[in-house]
């Protein structure tokens, strides 16, 4: 009987222990899921940036947090209806629900990249841009596309703008810019605005440089001029629904700095391919800021602000942060 109950006691023993092996082995193969709603619509470098986020979620957390993208028509939406708990909104995106967030992508706005992440990071800009939002923290703006010129003519100053007809986004502020630089803007859609310059229709283009490598076949003679001062963000958000450790926190920063190191690799690639790939067709100018034209696109958008619905308190916030 005693060696029965030994045997009992054993077998008990050795259950207990099997039981906990398994429900800690069952923990760890669930970790705690971060859903990152993606535009469907947006870049696809930022889906591809997305992916590399999700696995870099789960590396640095050896594996106690996961991550899956959830595309949508609206990563800001999804955010606020809880189908996401993390979010990378292009400036496009973000702008639906704010439009004063276009205005970081104007051009001339900004005396060089430095000085709009100053903006983009400053604690005025961020607060002011959660007013609007829903119960959503905005972790961050990660400098996106460079955007450049493509021109009969080298752009380098002010003056170069004067008397040419430029292919330009669909967008009052833009337009009332380059009106004030003397130049006669005409609206384009992305696409149409590539069609125009191939055919002749326009002195000019502004472009982000992904889309001027992807379009090929410049006319002869025509010159890219880099804004390297005019970069298209993406916005890094996350619900304040969803409850965050400090080691979460952590995690979603670390992550966030690889995705904005992979983005920053990624345009300098791209830069530096522009007078390779293309090599007699396209001649490459360095563009230079010009403390005039920045002066001009100061007063203009400040002048238009209200009349685009923009606020106005995030213009001044943004001046004083980029200087």
């Amino acid at each position: 009987m005693k060696q029965t109950a030994a045997l009992t006691v054993a077998a008990a023993i050795f259950a207990a222990v099997l039981f906990s092996s398994c429900a800690a082995r069952t923990e760890a193969v669930h970790p705690k899921l971060y859903r990152i709603a993606v535009s469907s619509s947006g870049k696809e470098e930022i889906r591809d940036s997305a992916i590399k986020m999700c696995g870099d979620i789960s590396d640095i957390s050896s594996g106690k947090l996961a991550a899956q993208i959830e595309l949508c028509d609206d990563p800001v939406a999804a955010l606020e209806n809880g189908q996401a708990e993390l979010a990378l909104a292009d400036n496009e995106c973000l702008s639906r629900k704010i439009p004063s967030v276009s205005m970081f992508t104007k051009p001339f706005y900004f005396r060089s990249s430095d000085d709009m992440e100053l903006a983009l990071c400053s604690k005025e800009t961020t607060d002011l841009l959660e007013k609007q939002l829903d119960r959503i923290e905005i972790l961050g703006a990660i400098k996106g596309e460079n955007w450049c010129f493509i021109s009969k003519a080298p752009i380098a100053y002010n003056d170069d703008f004067k008397d040419i007809r430029i292919a330009c986004e669909d967008d009052d502020a833009s337009c009332a810019i380059y009106n004030a630089c003397g130049a006669e803007p005409v609206r384009f859609d992305s696409g149409k605005r590539v069609e125009a310059l191939k055919k002749r229709e326009v002195d000019a283009v502004e472009l982000r440089i992904d889309e001027a490598l992807s379009m090929g076949g410049y006319p002869k003679g025509y010159y890219i001029s880099d804004m390297e001062h005019r970069i298209e963000p993406v916005w890094f958000l996350r619900d304040l629904k969803t409850e965050y450790t400090k080691e979460e926190t952590a995690v979603i920063a670390e992550a966030a700095a690889r995705f904005q190191a992979e983005m920053l690799k990624r345009n300098e690639e791209d830069r530096k391919k522009l007078p390779a790939e293309y090599g007699e067709e396209l001649d490459t100018v360095d563009y230079y800021y010009n403390k005039v034209l920045y002066e001009i696109s100061q007063d203009v958008l400040f002048s238009l602000a209200e009349d685009f619905g923009y606020d106005v308190q995030l213009y001044a916030a943004v001046t004083d942060a980029a200087g």
